[in-house]
């Protein structure tokens, strides 16, 4: 798995804070993947997600937030992440 950090952080220029390694960045993310799932909390990516599912998936769901949703404003764009965009 930290490999595969490494090669996709590397394809798009990016390199962990100063201090950590992939490997320390992916055992964080995997351990606050767990106390998310120990608390039955979800965060904003999550949000995002399961968005993104409900709308890929169900055609009724989908149906309904284009058609009440025409148009977004996106403040600050450059930012945006993949998931994001979807």
């Amino acid at each position: 798995m930290a490999f595969k950090v490494s090669a996709a952080a590397a394809k798009v220029g990016r390199t962990p804070p100063a201090g950590l390694t992939p490997e320390s960045v992916v055992r964080l993310l995997t351990a606050y993947d767990l106390v998310k799932r120990e608390r039955h909390v979800i965060d904003f990516e999550d949000v995002l997600l399961y968005t993104v599912g409900l709308i890929a998936e169900h055609r009724q769901v989908a149906d309904a937030v284009r058609g009440q949703y025409h148009h977004l404003v996106v403040d600050e764009y450059q930012d945006v992440s993949p998931l994001q965009q979807a």
